[in-house]
């Protein structure tokens, strides 16, 4: 079976460009994508490999097109109705929002997903420590922009305060709204989750929630289905979970990983914590947590970046790398 196949035709360089670099960027669509400025190049390439779905200006529709693809949608310009009561989307929105309504369109129209439903190798990597100020998410986010250069990354924040809200410059999406989806329209989760990640550095984001007791409420298995669902998506090779005190179900979360990265320090209080973290893990029968988890102590990096994106070019990543070059030494 041919992977599916989405041709966009624009006489429009600049936003074919935009799109390009959209798609590029944030790895968006887990399906082949071709880009045409003119309708010459796109008859020669689909006719040689028809297209499930075309999407094209208006300027540029001509009805012996139709024949060579599966299903046609046009990029709207104009305010006058569409021609021939063809199905249309705005041009002139976020690049989000037309990635959205592809997706939404086309399984309106089959009523399936345009990529294969099922679970895939999806690696789930816990970053968790009961040390306090430890460099936590710094470090998560800074192993989710290296992977990211090579691998598609989803970084799921689970903290109290996160202060994701200030780091970008709209309005976000956070886990409590992708939880609602996933409770409401399991049907059109994946579109939703497409359309509601941030990126930086090509590492797709989804901030923690802006009340802790949101997080706190949800029960383990919610999270869990989260998580699997999410990895049935087949859209990510790696999640990157941040993870905190207040989740119910963290030892489980922890559990589901297959690596999990602990920050320490040298001080005694921080030792004790660790100590006590472990004893725990293990009276509970969670000493395989144990086994597949690294720890890692920093020193004290100087002038780390206050621009997260900033990070994979500091002192920080060059030090890190001695701890995920050996299971990740493909990627960095």
């Amino acid at each position: 079976m041919q992977p599916f196949l989405l041709a966009i035709c624009d006489g429009d360089e600049i936003f074919l460009n935009r799109l390009a670099d959209y798609l590029h960027l944030r790895k968006a669509v887990p399906f082949r994508v071709q880009l045409f400025s003119n309708t010459s190049r796109l008859r020669e390439a689909i006719r040689k490999s028809p297209a499930h779905l075309l999407l094209i200006s208006e300027t540029l529709y001509e009805p012996s097109l139709q024949k060579l693809c599966t299903h046609l949608l046009l990029l709207k310009i104009t305010t006058s109705p569409p021609l021939e009561h063809l199905d249309y989307i705005p041009k002139f929105q976020s690049v989000d929002k037309t990635i959205s309504q592809i997706l939404t369109y086309y399984e309106t129209k089959t009523g399936t997903l345009p990529y294969p439903k099922k679970q895939d190798d999806t690696v789930l990597i816990g970053i968790y420590s009961p040390v306090k100020r430890c460099l936590q998410t710094s470090f998560a986010l800074l192993l989710g922009q290296l992977l990211s250069q090579k691998a598609k990354v989803l970084y799921l924040n689970f903290e109290t305060f996160s202060g994701f809200s200030n780091c970008f410059k709209k309005e976000t999406a956070d886990l409590s709204d992708l939880l609602y989806f996933l409770k409401h329209d399991p049907d059109k989760f994946i579109f939703k989750l497409s359309g509601m990640v941030q990126s930086m550095n090509g590492l797709h984001i989804i901030p923690a929630a802006l009340s802790f007791i949101d997080l706190a409420s949800i029960p383990s298995k919610q999270w869990e289905t989260l998580l699997q669902e999410i990895k049935n998506s087949c859209q990510y090779e790696y999640i990157v979970l941040d993870l905190s005190d207040y989740i119910q179900g963290l030892f489980e979360l922890l559990r589901m990983c297959q690596k999990v990265y602990t920050i320490t320090r040298e001080e005694g209080i921080s030792q004790a914590k660790i100590r006590q973290y472990e004893k725990v893990l293990t009276e509970l029968s969670f000493s395989d947590v144990l086994e597949k988890t690294i720890t890692c102590r920093f020193p004290e990096f100087q002038n780390l970046p206050q621009n997260l994106e900033n990070l994979p070019y500091s002192d920080m990543a060059a030090y890190i790398k001695q701890y995920i070059l050996e299971d990740f030494h493909e990627l960095i």
